[in-house]
């Protein structure tokens, strides 16, 4: 994901979900990362498992604690030396932006 430069931003989540018609075993959990990473990694998925994945960020103004939305459900693709990893840096700029219109108008 992309970094969001702000002292604002309290953390990352990574929201994770899956199902397996075979195993028709259900795992989902999500894992915190700092806001000062744009990038990190869930130990322990089930390889055997499909994934999407979602993100929100949360925001500390006036010492109260903000979640965006989560994003649509990101569908990992396998990486190539050309794509290391989804850059949803828009979605999550359109997030802080509404959060921060949200607040400005409370």
């Amino acid at each position: 994901w992309q970094h969001i430069e702000s002292d604002a931003v309290d953390r990352y989540t990574v929201y994770y979900y899956s199902t397996s018609e075979v195993k028709r075993q259900v795992d989902s959990g999500s894992k915190n990362f700092s806001a000062n990473v744009s990038e990190g990694v869930i130990d322990g998925l089930d390889p055997n498992l499909d994934y999407i994945f979602s993100i929100t960020v949360t925001f500390i103004l006036g010492g109260i604690e903000y979640e965006g939305e989560e994003t649509d459900p990101i569908i990992p693709i396998e990486p190539t030396n050309e794509h290391k990893s989804t850059n949803i840096g828009p979605i999550i700029g359109g997030v802080v932006g509404a959060i921060l219109a949200v607040i400005l108008m409370i």
